[in-house]
């Protein structure tokens, strides 16, 4: 996290114990993540909308798109 401070800490280590803690298949809510790392929905929203956009560009890279997948 670039400029999170303590929050964007807190959010590392929740997101971190969050997924150590789930078992194999158990999945959870974006509202369940925020209440637990202690942060908006909206900033679990944010992170997942950065990370989709990391793997789509590097989807880009190797020109794998939707129509290959098919």
């Amino acid at each position: 996290m670039k400029n999170g401070g303590r929050k964007g800490l807190r959010l590392e280590l929740g997101l971190a114990v969050s997924r150590l803690s789930m078992k194999p298949g158990q999945t959870r809510t974006q509202p369940e993540l925020a209440a637990f790392c202690g942060v908006s929905h909206a900033a679990i929203q944010h992170i997942e909308y950065r990370a989709l956009k990391k793997v789509r560009r590097a989807l880009e890279k190797l020109n794998i798109t939707e129509a290959n997948q098919r």
